[in-house]
């Protein structure tokens, strides 16, 4: 199992990255993280785009209705871009039919 402790001091918003034993492969999500004051924190889950804890055809269909959105329009949800390019295209839904399929 692949542990990594870190402290971070200051107020703001952190990215963390984690990459590893647990973290690796589709869907996957983190559990076990807690803030200093204790407070639970949570990783959303790849493909999960509505929110709703579990990929399924809705988050499908999410992405199919923002189809060709990029960065800047209105319908363009930086959830549903699973592979980053600033685009919801074609990558994404082969992606997200992926992380459906693996369920």
């Amino acid at each position: 199992m692949y542990q990594q402790h870190s402290r971070f001091r200051g107020v703001g918003v952190f990215l963390i990255a984690l990459a590893g034993w647990g973290f690796a492969g589709l869907g996957t999500g983190c559990t076990g993280l807690s803030s200093p004051s204790g407070d639970d924190l949570s990783v959303p889950v790849r493909g999960d785009v509505d929110g709703d804890g579990a990929i399924t055809e809705a988050d499908l269909n999410a992405i199919r209705d923002a189809f060709n959105t990029t960065q800047g329009d209105p319908q363009f949800n930086p959830s549903m871009d699973l592979n980053g390019d600033g685009t919801i295209g074609l990558a994404d839904l082969r992606i997200e039919t992926d992380l459906l399929a693996a369920q």
